[in-house]
């Protein structure tokens, strides 16, 4: 009689199943080693020692954070065929211990509320159904009549939920296991803070992967790598996990600072991999920060940018002074002390030393590859102001289809600051445009902006005008 390959394995199952000893219990692993993902999660990889005898195992693997996507875990070790990977939910709480006491006894707890004193009577469970039911001496009682208490665990209870491994040993003596899983509630992001000097011409940046552990789980002495780049996952963000529960993380540590030149980087093309220095505890519920990078004295430009457009109709006078955006540039290249991809972060400026120090302001670093230059707009400046007012304004066939006009232009410069500065001036125009006469000459930025720089001395002044004719698309 020929038997299904599918009976015939299930069989074999039932058979190594009967043959299991009592379980083996894999503790904490050892070696840690953390890579993560800027989206709420972090593989892992650990080792963990069991010894084993010939033949087929049941080994509980226990301290893994419950937020581990089942589907994620490999295992496998030297000697050893792993045969079933099973994922126990039965963890401590009110409920279950009840449930697994059903028919024994336990201990009710009462307190006098004349006296507070607390005396123990013992009692049976006899149903959960529609509510408690206890047998106290001779009496049948429903609900809680006070604290109760259990003895021990429950046979079949875990503290929190563990992996189970059905695993076949081909000799008997130790085994080093090797576990690696995808667990949400590991995340990292980059942030910044540069410190900028008075003449905003340098500046000093340090960079830190802000770590964040939010599982139950502590990693001692991890090795970590965090990675910069997008993976794409198509799956619900959480629909795998043992637990969907999230807690707030603690409070904030911040790690020894690591040299620029310790930091290893690698690519894959798509992403960039950040090996931290050292060993690294990430508790459990915590946040902390390892210093990524270090450069000091990175040649930087500041400038003060004004943006408008070109208006279709003629405008009054306007009095109103507009103040610039601080736009804040260096160039990610070796010779600034930098010449490393930068990740996307936050960023945080500073000028001024000890007591004297001051926010300057925060802005968002996209990601930057080496020899990039970096922008960042810091707030608006109060010292430096323009007032822009249309001086002429004519359109070449007003009754007509064609639509296209000239229009002047008069923009007053000040700068109350008592040193010079730089001031760009972006118009954008909207159709095909030439300037026709101007006081300062422009550089064309792209097809729609025309770009004026200039210079303002100390306490000065200046003048920029400009005609220009417009076809409007």
């Amino acid at each position: 009689m020929r038997i299904a390959p599918f009976a015939l394995a299930f069989a074999c199952a039932l058979q190594v199943s009967a043959a299991l000893a009592e379980p083996i219990v894999s503790q904490t692993g050892k070696n840690p080693a953390l890579t993560l993902y800027s989206s709420g999660y972090g593989l892992v990889h650990e080792t963990r020692l069991i010894t084993l005898g010939k033949g087929a195992h049941e080994i509980s693997l226990q301290d893994l954070p419950p937020t581990i996507r089942q589907n994620s875990v490999l295992a496998s070790g030297d000697g050893l065929t792993i045969q079933k990977r099973l994922f126990d939910f039965g963890t401590i709480s009110p409920e279950a211990l009840l449930k697994h006491s059903l028919g024994k006894t336990i201990t009710v707890i009462k307190t006098n509320p004349q006296t507070g004193e607390e005396a123990e009577i013992e009692a049976t469970v006899l149903s959960l159904r529609g509510g408690l039911i206890l047998k106290i001496g001779e009496r049948i009682e429903t609900g809680i009549p006070g604290r109760l208490a259990f003895k021990d665990i429950p046979e079949g209870l875990l503290a929190e939920p563990a992996l189970t491994l059905i695993a076949d040993s081909a000799e008997a003596g130790p085994k080093t296991l090797g576990l690696t899983y995808i667990a949400d509630g590991l995340d990292w992001n980059a942030a910044y803070v540069a410190r900028i000097n008075d003449a905003g011409t340098a500046l000093d940046l340090t960079g830190f992967a802000q770590l964040t552990n939010t599982t139950d789980r502590t990693y001692d002495d991890a090795e970590i790598r965090v990675v910069a780049g997008e993976i794409r996952q198509p799956r619900a963000p959480r629909a795998m996990m043992m637990d969907a529960e999230t807690s707030r993380f603690g409070g904030l540590a911040a790690a020894p600072a690591a040299k620029t030149e310790s930091l290893e980087r690698q690519s894959t093309g798509e992403q960039h991999i950040y090996r931290l220095p050292g060993k690294v505890t990430l508790q459990s519920h915590q946040t902390q920060q390892v210093t990524l990078l270090e450069a000091d004295a990175i040649p930087a430009k500041t400038e003060y940018l004004f943006r408008n457009g070109v208006y279709r109709q003629p405008l009054s006078k306007n009095d109103n002074a507009q103040r610039p955006e601080i736009r804040v540039s260096f160039k990610n290249d070796k010779a600034s002390g930098l010449g490393v991809p930068l990740p996307a972060g936050s960023i945080r400026t500073f000028k001024g030393e000890g007591a004297a120090t001051l926010f300057t302001g925060e802005a968002f670093l996209s990601r930057k590859a080496a020899g990039e230059t970096a922008e960042l707009t810091l707030g608006r400046a109060f010292d430096i102001t323009l007032t822009r007012n249309q001086t002429d304004f004519q359109v070449k066939d007003p009754k007509g289809r064609d639509r296209t006009f000239e229009a002047a232009w008069k923009l007053d410069l000040t700068n109350a600051h008592d040193k010079p500065v730089t001031v760009v001036i972006e118009e954008s125009m909207s159709g095909a445009w030439e300037v026709l006469k101007e006081s300062h000459s422009h550089k064309k930025d792209g097809t729609a902006t025309a770009r004026w720089t200039v210079t303002l001395k100390p306490g000065g002044k200046e003048t920029l005008s400009y005609r220009v004719r417009v076809v409007p698309r």
